[in-house]
């Protein structure tokens, strides 16, 4: 069977849920979409780039509001409510990462470039991804962490100079040492 609606915006990330149905962030909303095709709003003021499903059935994502601190959001679409956290001043926010192990990993900017992960016994950490005697731009955009495969983090970012736009990839070892060395995945020329 196929059903069809109209989202009223440009769908920037779609992901299945645990119920065979759906979760959309059209614009700055998140919406599930059961399997009957039938639509609600389930959250708003969701900060670019997207969000996360756990397993368990909390959906995570970020929370920008200009009447709110910005937080590592969490709400229930079905099997549970996953944790929220407040981020007191920061300035820009990647998407977060449902990890293996269950926590959540959001990389972010406030005075430095960051990476929370957050875990369900709430003994969270925080990482530098880019050490921190190098200053934070106003050009740099976090985007996701992924595992490294040995208790580290690889963080995917994007860096705009005024000449080039390059993707780049930072790991951060289980130690939280920052990375001496940036690969740079991609770019070109403005």
């Amino acid at each position: 069977e196929r059903v069809t609606f109209a989202t009223g915006g440009q769908v920037t990330q779609l992901s299945g849920d645990q119920f065979g149905g759906a979760v959309a962030l059209i614009g700055s909303s998140l919406y599930q979409i059961g399997v009957n095709g039938g639509m609600f709003a389930i959250a708003s003021d969701v900060g670019a780039p997207g969000f996360s499903i756990h397993p368990n059935g909390a959906l995570y994502f970020s929370r920008v509001s200009e009447t709110e601190v910005t937080r590592l959001a969490s709400i229930d679409i079905g099997l549970g409510q996953g944790r929220s956290i407040d981020l007191p001043g920061v300035q820009t926010l990647g998407m977060p990462t449902v990890m293996p192990d269950g926590s959540v990993a959001l990389p972010y900017i406030d005075d430095g470039f960051r990476l929370l992960i957050a875990r369900p016994n709430g003994v969270d950490s925080l990482y530098y991804v880019i050490d921190p005697q190098y200053p934070v731009t106003s050009f740099r955009q976090p985007y996701k962490a992924i595992p490294d495969g040995t208790g580290g983090y690889f963080v995917a970012y994007d860096e705009n100079s005024v000449y080039t736009y390059n993707a780049m990839l930072a790991r951060v070892d289980s130690s939280g040492t920052p990375p001496q060395t940036v690969a740079i995945i991609g770019g070109g020329q403005h």
